[in-house]
């Protein structure tokens, strides 16, 4: 056998990997699988109910989220042995209150996390929503699924890495840290159970690890444009860290 004939049988059973896809196009895909945004955009507040469970210590709890188009949020929550929590924004100033840290003003890091979770209708804005995109190769949580993975930078702190599954394009994984007054924690997120709610397919639930803490939220009700007091996102009055 002649020495072209081995090089060619030799390169044709060479797989060639396919080319790394764009942040753009990874997140086109994963909107246009989630749905149009038009479906949404008459909307100007939406409350959402999850029930919280601390797996390993069989706690269950509650939350409230309430967000309006204008970029205002407050969440509340309750989880036994802990005690009530909440943080919220007017869309200007970020604050958080705990029984263990008190009335707290956010800055930086912490200030700039709530602005990002306070944004109306992320899912079609990330790009906009962050300093930028790259397209990173997958975490070691992969473990050799098919993933597509973007790392998004913030103007404060470390960036978030965020996993679409490359066949259904859903969101399936989160991965960054979470700043408190105690330091940096790192947490991974997990998505699933994906419905459609007003034609636009909303993941509900979450299963959320931060150290040794494994929590998982399940929304329970997803309501839209019920009015909220604008006194509701406003610092509490009290004494402030």
């Amino acid at each position: 056998m002649s020495t072209l004939l081995l090089l060619i049988l030799a390169l044709e059973n060479i797989t060639v990997p396919a080319p790394q896809r764009s942040a753009k196009d990874i997140l086109s895909d994963y909107q246009k699988t989630i749905g149009d945004e038009s479906s949404w955009k008459h909307h100007k507040t939406a409350i959402i109910k999850r029930e919280l469970t601390i797996k390993a210590m069989h706690f269950t709890g509650s939350e409230t989220l309430r967000v309006t188009k204008g970029g205002k949020l407050i969440s509340e929550s309750m989880l036994p042995g802990i005690g009530a929590g909440r943080m919220g924004t007017n869309g200007k100033v970020g604050w958080s209150e705990d029984p263990i840290n008190g009335l707290r003003i956010l800055k930086g890091e912490e200030a700039e996390e709530l602005a990002l979770a306070a944004a109306w209708n992320p899912e079609w804005r990330l790009l906009s929503l962050y300093k930028s995109a790259t397209v990173v190769p997958p975490p070691d949580e992969a473990k050799g699924a098919a993933w597509e993975c973007i790392e998004f930078a913030k103007s404060a702190g470390k960036p978030t890495t965020v996993c679409f599954d490359a066949v259904t394009h859903l969101r399936v994984l989160e991965k960054s840290v979470k700043y408190t007054p105690g330091g940096e924690m790192p947490y991974v997120s997990r998505y699933a159970d994906w419905r459609k709610v007003d034609n636009v397919l909303v993941w509900h639930q979450e299963e959320l690890i931060v150290g040794p803490i494994t929590m998982e939220a399940k929304i329970v009700e997803l309501t839209f444009d019920k009015p909220i007091p604008a006194k509701d996102f406003e610092l509490p009055k009290g004494k402030k860290k």
